[in-house]
């Protein structure tokens, strides 16, 4: 299935939930902030937010410094 991370097109497996794609990615255990199809999706809920074909994912991730 085809989902658009940050503007490019991903291939991810049918039934994707967010944790598959950040694993695909190698972002897991990032501090990132996460948009579903213009909508934020809370941390505690990216276990159990499947992803559809089509998709628009955008991820964004948090830099510390100072």
């Amino acid at each position: 299935m085809q989902v658009v991370v940050n503007g490019k097109a991903t291939e991810v497996r049918d039934g994707a939930v967010v944790p598959d794609v950040l694993d695909q990615l190698g972002l897991t255990g990032q501090r990132l902030a996460l948009l579903l199809d213009g909508e934020v999706v809370r941390k505690a809920d990216f276990p159990q937010t499947r992803l559809n074909e089509g998709a628009v994912v955008e991820i964004i991730q948090m830099v510390g410094g100072g």
